[in-house]
């Protein structure tokens, strides 16, 4: 079948956040499937390329498919239904999928208010593989294909049972890099991402990954994810490696055999990756720094154990203040992410978390997230049991900085807003003595 894959822009371009830019591996990794099970696959990337939706058009009506599919976050949710708008108009007989983690935790809503026909849950590379199995055969009916949603003859909203994850992540091939138009802009930046494993087994209240990806770690070998990066650095130039797990670290042996391999390969890369305070130690930060690891972005969130406990981190403030002091001394940079706007969070509580991050943590950076509940976590699902309530309800402004998108019980939009310019504006983060 003839098949588009799209991402939707996202709220930022390339010349907004640069550091934010990597290939869509959402529509890659499946482009590479259906390519590989002989179906016609473009993939449409509109995060760097600035296309309109008139090019969008334009593309389209040449290229005629049979299927589009739409991989959307909350972020860029809205621009992908506009999307579904456009096929269907140019030709209502087109199957529109939507995957992602908003159409997932979404999909009553995504089906009833939007033009598209199936939105397929959680991970997508086998079921969309069954769905083009099932629209080419012509059979009736999708009650059999598990992990989907999707409108009946009758207009009505079924939901399908979870399809099982791929056990294993070495059965897919390498993302197709190579279909994206948008290559030369990655390219020229020289930066990519790419994932060495799927799933998380903590249940953060904040988190919609965990869910998404399901609470079972699976792994790529080491071979497989070499592969990726020769791939990567021989034909396309790769000089910067952006590990993009859940939780990079969560198997310290694997880590040192990543480490080892890369170092074997002297590949000269500068890489980051995301861990917790909690996996971190100096032999292995060590093994990190020699192979080119110059950063890390470590989930904070919070310098109140209180909260910590109640967002269910299962982590300790001592852990954060020594993962931080043992990069300093091994050369690593960090990032620590910072949650403000928790439910049951003060003014004065929040401010004492300013006061951690600038007096005791001190990473070399922060980042400061307002919260934004997305579909998907138990913030979002429990809303009004937490007390939250949204003053904005635009998916696109789900991406962590002011306007607030939701009040407390304790703090108003506003408030939350002042907060965090004061915590973006806090002096002392990073520097030395």
């Amino acid at each position: 079948m003839k098949v588009a894959l799209l991402v939707p822009p996202m709220p930022y371009t390339l010349e907004d956040a640069p550091e934010l830019q990597f290939p869509p591996l959402s529509i890659c990794y499946l482009g590479a499937v259906l390519r590989e099970a002989g179906h016609e696959v473009i993939l449409v990337d509109m995060t760097v390329s600035n296309m309109t939706l008139a090019a969008l058009r334009r593309k389209l009506k040449a290229f005629r498919p049979q299927v589009v599919g739409i991989s959307a976050i909350s972020a860029s949710f809205t621009k992908g239904a506009a999307i579904a708008g456009l096929v269907k108009e140019l030709d209502p007989q087109v199957a529109v999928l939507m995957g992602g983690m908003h159409p997932t935790f979404a999909d009553r809503s995504t089906l009833e208010r939007y033009p598209v026909d199936i939105v397929v849950r959680n991970e997508g590379e086998r079921t969309v593989l069954e769905v083009l199995a099932h629209l080419e055969a012509g059979a009736d009916g999708l009650g059999g294909i598990a992990g989907i949603s999707y409108k009946d003859e009758s207009g009505a909203i079924q939901v399908n049972p979870p399809r099982a994850y791929i056990t294993d992540l070495d059965s897919l091939p390498l993302p197709a890099y190579d279909l994206l138009e948008t290559m030369p802009i990655y390219a020229r930046l020289r930066e990519f991402l790419v994932v060495t494993s799927r799933g998380c087994p903590y249940r953060c209240i904040f988190c919609s990954s965990s869910p998404f990806w399901g609470h079972r770690w699976r792994v790529r070998s080491i071979d497989h994810l070499m592969a990726e990066i020769d791939h990567l650095v021989d034909r396309y130039g790769a000089k910067t490696m952006v590990f993009g797990d859940d939780n990079f670290s969560f198997d310290n042996p694997r880590v040192f055999e990543i480490c080892q391999a890369l170092h074997a390969g002297n590949y000269q890369l500068d890489w980051r990756c995301s861990v917790r305070a909690d996996s971190l130690t100096r032999p292995l930060l060590q093994a990190m720094r020699d192979s080119g690891c110059s950063g890390l972005f470590i989930g904070v969130e919070s310098g109140s154990q209180k909260s910590l406990d109640l967002l269910r981190k299962r982590s300790r403030l001592e852990d954060s203040l020594e993962a931080v002091r043992l990069c300093r001394e091994v050369g690593i940079e960090t990032t620590c992410a910072m949650l403000m706007g928790l439910p049951w969070e003060t003014e004065q509580d929040i401010r004492e978390n300013i006061a951690f991050v600038t007096h005791r943590l001190r990473p070399h950076e922060v980042v400061w997230n307002l919260l934004h509940p997305d579909p998907g976590s138990e913030l979002y699902e429990k809303l009004g049991d937490y007390g939250l309530r949204f003053v904005i309800d635009d998916p696109e402004r789900h991406i962590g900085n002011a306007p607030s998108v939701i009040e407390t019980r304790h703090l108003t939009a506003p408030q939350l807003n002042q907060l965090w310019m004061e915590a973006c504006f806090a002096a002392g983060v990073g520097e030395e003595e």
